[in-house]
């Protein structure tokens, strides 16, 4: 080895000693902490709308996320017929239709996952457009039929937002042309959302 190796890297006789002992601490030094030991738990229930959000983003295909809740709501329904059964004494029915799932199941699934998200990203624009449309806002002023100017820092102020039957649509001049009406007044989906993305 050359000269260089031996001072970088000596031998073991040559490293510094260490010490064995590093000798008593005081008990009364202010330096030292007592050690304190602190257990704590938290419950959180998760929110339902936050569990419905982590099943949305669970699915990665849109025709699997449709499938999916609807199969939900098919449930949903069955369940509500065995409680109302229940509830007046009639007999409850175990052998439920397991049929495929029919188109009208699969819209319908389509509109609460789209009514979903619009609540989930739109709620305030939303809330306000349901209460003029209901008559429940005090300025009685901004109202044009089913449509009410939301306020102008919402990203959708522009689009001229209107409710129909739950779901935010696109406002504006078309309602007079002879177009399909979801041409005329597109459903309003939010920039960043699992769903449009």
């Amino acid at each position: 080895m050359g000269k260089g190796t031996e001072v970088l890297m000596p031998t073991g006789k040559e490293w510094p000693a260490q010490p064995t002992r590093l000798g008593e601490i005081p008990k009364d030094d202010v330096e030292v902490k007592d050690q304190v030991n602190i257990c704590a738990t938290a419950i959180v229930s998760p929110t339902a709308v936050s569990t419905v959000s982590k099943l949305l983003e669970h699915f990665t295909s849109w025709y699997h996320l449709k499938k999916a809740v609807a199969v939900f709501m098919r449930v949903k329904v069955i369940l509500k017929e065995r409680s109302f059964r229940r509830a007046n004494g009639k007999s409850v029915k175990l052998n439920e239709d397991h049929s495929l799932l029919t188109v009208k199941e699969l819209e319908d699934a389509e509109l609460a996952i789209i009514r979903l998200t619009q609540f989930l990203s739109l709620e305030q624009e939303l809330g306000t457009l349901e209460q003029a449309r209901s008559g429940q806002l005090k300025d009685q002023s901004r109202f044009n039929n089913n449509q009410v100017a939301v306020g102008k820092t919402s990203p959708i102020y522009r689009l001229d937002p209107f409710v129909d039957n739950g779901l935010l649509r696109v406002g504006g001049r078309l309602h007079n042309a002879k177009i399909p009406e979801e041409s005329k007044h597109p459903i309003i989906l939010p920039r960043k959302s699992h769903v449009t993305t």
